[in-house]
């Protein structure tokens, strides 16, 4: 793994609200127990506040905004393309107890409406493993099973399965 990819996928984490407010926590307990009575409160504040900001109808408005400034298009109103393109991350990778991949968004139901509206004559799924286990296939495989399973010939089905983040989803396609 690349030094890239390794930051890409571990330093978001450091940034979610829940996480960054545990963390703000552990360092409390970490000062608290070194005699540093103000830091460790200051900790405890500044990661409760940041919880109840992170779950204030605040944060809903944001999203609703920043969503609503990329309008949904209609699939009839789609232009035609030589290939649909879905991006990895839609999907659940069967680990114990789930013995089937299960959607997690509408990535690949949206590539279906797409192919069967004849937008486009192929699909290409992107998407390998961020974190690779063995005994478990890139994502983007499963996801091809599913479109398969929904009646999408595999032969008009592309995958790629080495990226482990957006960016290389990009560059591999």
């Amino acid at each position: 793994m690349t030094d890239w990819t390794l930051w890409s996928n571990w330093l978001p984490q450091l940034v979610y609200p829940f996480n960054l407010a545990l963390l703000l926590l552990l360092m409390a307990v970490f000062l608290l127990f070194f005699g540093r009575f103000r830091g460790g409160l200051t900790a405890v504040v500044i990661a409760f506040a940041l919880l109840f900001l992170s779950a204030s109808p605040l944060t809903l408005m944001l999203y609703r905004q920043h969503e609503g400034q990329f309008a949904a298009v209609p699939t009839r109103s789609s232009p035609v393309a030589d290939t649909i393109v879905v991006l990895g991350g839609d999907v659940g990778i069967p680990v114990a107890p789930r013995t089937e991949s299960q959607l997690n968004g509408s990535r690949l139901l949206h590539a279906y409406r797409l192919f069967k509206a004849e937008k486009a004559p192929r699909i290409l799924i992107t998407g390998g493993n961020v974190f690779p286990k063995d005994g478990v296939l890139a994502e983007a495989t499963y996801s091809k099973a599913i479109l398969v399973n929904w009646g999408i010939p595999a032969s008009v089905i592309m995958t790629e399965t080495k990226s482990r983040n957006t960016h290389q989803n990009g560059l591999y396609s």
